[in-house]
């Protein structure tokens, strides 16, 4: 029954569609523009019909704002040269052209400080710094908002003050830096609180809820201040008309709050409100609807309401559809997968799975593909606009000479020469101007090819790994079952021999081979799988692999990895460390005739130090010089990928000495 009443709940909710409707206005708002007669009065109109537009219709803003560029141009007014250049960037930051955006808001800044004007100084960091968010820039989007606070200080802006702290609050939870993050929006809502600003108070509130939430969870600790800030700001939101577009998400946030504490017949009602609140405001998110619909259904699941989960999941992969969102839609597929895993219908399961793999595999291509098209666009865009520049650049040198040689026909000699000055500063102005945009467009041109570099060394380690893990599996699953089966099939034989028959000694060797053979696939499939990883235990990995080693009775391992026990790893980098020390052994191994091998791993400072000795044969090296062999290449891109040092010391004769330090805490590029 209750199943049936969430399906016809859901259906009032989602039986009226949203409409969107756009059209191109651009010619005629520039035919408006056109008609005014002053200059000053074109720029203002370009200048707020360029704000007003950036939402709706980022393309027309984009025209107009170059509109407006070019006419600030022509009448030399640099504060509208430096306005429609932020315009510009509004505008390309929605159409997720976010290089073009972070160039043209630099040329803005450059501007700014140029006329020493902190108002605007200060907002164009604080956009800067949304910007460098959204591109993944944390470092410098971190250095933006300082840089925006500290001016907001200095002019007393309250409200703005408390707006930049919530960006950094923002930024720091992009980085899952929780307690600082945390830190930020309640500095920022009690500066709100101050103000009573009402629409700036709620979404502090439930920022900070959300986190404490998140937090108390993963350290075992109770709920209950996080929810309590959650609710304060739904009462907010309800009694303030305004603010209502917060409903759904506080709700969301609160379901999931309660599901989180395992009392998913609490949840539930919040993802129905929060459905409700989207109905009734008329909200056309469908996005939003399709992940309260998820979380909704991953609680019917838990709750074991499979009848009414059913409903909802046809519902859930209609707004799925509906919202065009890629992501929204590989959430309800995990969805369905759960469900349909629940029920046992595991063809449906695997289906969902499938799906769910090949739209996550088409996600990671699509963003690759934009980011390469919207770097050629985009420097495209620049090319034009540099010719343009260029062409009028040209064409105002030609101008000038007539200028000046008609002023020395017709006027005095000192009125000539005061012309020409006058003339001869006007074009530097405009060539040191050429040469500022240049070297900014240079200078992010180099810094987005040393992002593709990184990028293009991320995939071919991540390639190397697939390839260690199929390698890894065909080994266990193929060969390994194959000889596993093979020494079965011999020790079924050994009862019918005779020990005293003669080929029972041949037999014997041929048994104790076939042992040795199974135990170095074993071994080996075990090392380029490296299992224990999977449970996240690097500790272990790297003890049992020393053990595997020890074996060799050739071989000695001296082994101290204390350090391990304190360091907050993540999963690609523990990957990248075992990848690493498995790599010196095998080279040790291989090619250095040791004995002795000391491993020691130490945390110092937030730098884990990883330090590997052998006693082996050694061999010619310079430091700084290109490096002999595959496997020191791979151990240098390892070390690159985490941002992290490395001194080789060798000699031939004198064995190894490799120190390697990685950093932590901060932006870890990912395998």
């Amino acid at each position: 029954m209750r199943g049936r009443i969430h399906f016809c709940f859901l259906i009032i909710c989602f039986l009226v569609p949203g409409l969107n409707l756009a059209s191109n206005l651009s010619d005629s708002l520039l035919r408006i523009v056109n008609a005014k007669p002053e200059a000053i009065t074109k720029l203002h109109m370009l200048d707020n019909l360029s704000w007003n537009y950036r939402l709706s219709e980022p393309e027309t803003a984009l025209l107009l704002a170059r509109t407006g560029l070019k006419l600030a141009s022509d009448q030399n007014n640099q504060e509208f040269y430096g306005k429609f250049h932020s315009r510009k960037a509004s505008a390309f930051f929605q159409l997720t052209q976010l290089d073009s955006a972070v160039i043209s808001i630099k040329k803005s800044i450059a501007i700014a400080k140029e006329r020493e004007d902190i108002m605007s100084l200060a907002g164009l960091y604080y956009n800067l710094s949304q910007y460098l968010n959204y591109q993944g820039n944390y470092p410098n989007a971190l250095e933006a908002v300082y840089k925006a606070n500290g001016l907001y200080m200095k002019l007393n802006e309250d409200k703005y003050l408390s707006l930049s702290y919530q960006r950094l609050g923002e930024i720091q939870t992009s980085t899952e830096h929780i307690p600082e993050a945390i830190e930020a929006f309640s500095r920022a809502l009690k500066i709100s609180k101050g103000l009573k600003d009402t629409l700036l108070i709620i979404p502090q509130l439930q920022s900070i809820g959300t986190l404490k939430v998140a937090e108390a969870q993963k350290q075992g600790e109770s709920l209950k201040e996080g929810i309590q800030l959650l609710n304060e700001a739904k009462a907010y939101a309800e009694l303030y008309p305004k603010a209502l577009k917060f409903l759904p998400a506080i709700n969301s946030n609160l379901g999931l709050a309660h599901a989180r504490l395992g009392d998913c017949k609490a949840a539930i009602p919040y993802f129905e409100e929060g459905l409700l609140d989207i109905w009734q405001s008329s909200q056309t998110g469908s996005s939003q609807k399709a992940a309260i619909l998820e979380n909704y259904g991953h609680c019917l699941v838990q709750m074991e309401e499979y009848e009414s989960a059913k409903y909802l999941a046809l519902i859930s992969l209609e707004v799925a559809e509906e919202s065009q969102n890629p992501r929204t839609k590989l959430g309800v597929y995990n969805f369905l997968l759960e469900l349909n895993e629940k029920l046992g219908d595991y063809e449906e399961a695997f289906k969902y799975q499938k799906i769910a793999a090949d739209l996550a595999e088409s996600l990671r291509n699509e963003a690759r593909e934009k980011e390469i098209n919207a770097i050629k666009k985009d420097f495209q865009i620049r090319q034009g606009e540099l010719k343009v520049l260029e062409a009028e650049a040209q064409k105002r040198k030609a101008e000038y000479g007539i200028y000046a040689l008609l002023a020395s026909l017709l006027a005095l000699a000192l009125a000539s020469y005061l012309t020409i000055q006058f003339l001869r500063k006007r074009q530097k102005e405009r060539e040191i101007a050429l040469i500022r945009d240049s070297e900014i467009e240079k200078e992010v041109l180099l810094d987005q090819l040393r992002k593709k570099e990184l990028q293009s060394l991320s995939a071919a380690l991540e390639g190397q790994e697939i390839e260690r893990r199929r390698i890894a599996a065909e080994l266990h699953d193929g060969l390994g079952g194959t000889m596993a089966a093979l020494k079965m099939t011999f020790s079924s034989i050994s009862r019918k021999i005779n020990k005293q028959e003669p080929h029972f000694k041949s037999y014997s060797n041929a048994m104790k081979l076939l042992d040795n053979a199974v135990k170095e696939v074993r071994q080996l499939s075990h090392q380029m799988a490296a299992k224990q990883l999977l449970h996240e235990d690097l500790e272990a990995a790297i003890k049992e692999l020393c053990e595997l080693l020890r074996q060799n009775d050739t071989l000695k391992i001296k082994l101290d990895v204390a350090g391990l026990q304190n360091a907050d790893l993540k999963q690609e980098q523990k990957l990248h460390i075992y990848r690493l020390i498995q790599e010196h052994f095998q080279n040790t191994l291989k090619h250095a005739g040791a004995s002795m091998v000391e491993l020691s791993i130490n945390l110092r400072h937030n730098w884990l130090s990883i330090e590997y000795k052998d006693n082996g044969k050694g061999f010619s090296h310079v430091e700084g010089a290109v490096l002999p062999g595959l496997g020191l290449q791979n151990i240098e891109k390892r070390i690159q990928q985490m941002d992290g040092r490395w001194s080789l010391q060798t000699s031939k004769g004198k064995g190894i000495r490799s120190f390697i330090e990685i950093p932590l805490h901060q932006e870890y590029k990912g395998i």
